[in-house]
């Protein structure tokens, strides 16, 4: 029986050194103590195998989307911001414009198919898909041009501006840097559309009259003023009407817009001050004005726009 239990004792100690040897050697291979190694050990044979498995499953998982990710950003670098917007975005764009502008429609393919069949020298665009939009006022200017402008894809900058009569008689484009220009047509129709007259219509002796144009859009013209009878009356340095003697004169009034040189003859009447006693409410203003300041006699240039009364009317006041 001693025999049995010294020969199982032996053998015990044996085991135990061969495990000792085998722990030493994996601590001097991986670096682990030899008492976290088994304590690892442990870990692992208490372990369920399906959760090792599934572990193992998921780090394959991840490792694979990493993969794919770190793909993706490679394959498909960072736009920069002057990159064209896409057509989904562009038509998000579109969506919004359409609240507020004409985007399309018969009316706006007209306008649009005018403009785009001019050389790029009177509109300077570049006539290339994508390049730019167009966007169109849903008001009438002037109850008689649609305004529309061409702009950027790429950062939404006003590329042209341009005012396109109702009745495709004539174009303007208006952002030259100076004054507007006609690029296409003529402006003889709209010079039907255009008013001129004298106010006030009786002009009070020791004041002055003063010349009223109506013209759609605010373009830019030349006029000149010319006194009939200038023993009644007479045109100033400034093209002002200041009264001579009481009665009647006719003014001859001159006007060039774009291609065309419409003349009018106006009929003013130079009253006494006695005139206007107990009209207060229509009684002009014979006061210092503000006047445009032209030189005297001949032809002269006026931008458009200046002391205007709404959309495209032009009040030349006549008077100092």
């Amino acid at each position: 029986m001693n025999k049995k239990l010294k020969l199982l004792a032996a053998i015990s100690m044996m085991s135990l050194c061969s495990l000792s040897l085998v722990l030493a050697a994996d601590e001097q291979t991986s670096g682990v103590p030899a008492a976290e190694h088994s304590m690892a050990q442990e870990l692992m044979v208490k372990t369920p195998a399906t959760s090792t498995a599934g572990t193992a499953a998921n780090t394959a998982v991840l490792a694979g989307q990493s993969s794919a990710v770190t793909t993706a950003s490679q394959a498909a670098p960072a736009s920069p911001n002057n990159t064209a917007p896409t057509a989904q975005t562009a038509s998000v764009r579109n969506s919004n414009l359409d609240a507020y502008y004409i985007t399309k429609g018969d009316t706006f393919d007209k306008v649009t198919a005018l403009l785009e069949s001019l050389p790029t020298a009177l509109t300077s665009l570049s006539h290339q898909q994508g390049d730019y939009y167009w966007r169109m006022d849903k008001e009438l200017t002037s109850d008689y041009f649609y305004h529309i402008r061409a702009l950027s894809n790429v950062n939404d900058a006003v590329l042209g501006d341009f005012l396109v009569a109702k009745d495709d008689s004539c174009a303007w484009r208006l952002d030259t840097g100076k004054d507007a220009a006609m690029i296409y047509g003529s402006a003889n129709k709209m010079m039907k559309k255009v008013e001129v007259y004298i106010y006030p219509e009786k002009i009070i002796m020791g004041g002055h009259g003063r010349l009223r144009l109506h013209i759609p859009g605010k373009l830019p013209y030349d006029i000149k003023l010319t006194s009939l009878n200038e023993s009644v009356a007479k045109i100033t340095e400034h093209n002002m009407i200041e009264p001579i003697s009481y009665g009647k004169v006719d003014i001859l009034v001159d006007l060039k817009i774009g291609d065309v040189v419409q003349s009018y003859k106006l009929r003013a009447k130079i009253v006494d001050r006695s005139y206007y006693e107990g009209r207060s409410s229509s009684r002009p203003n014979i006061g210092v004005g503000i006047g445009i300041g032209w030189g005297g006699g001949g032809w002269h240039h006026h931008h458009g726009g200046g002391v205007g009364i709404g959309i495209g009317i032009d009040d030349i006041y006549l008077y100092d």
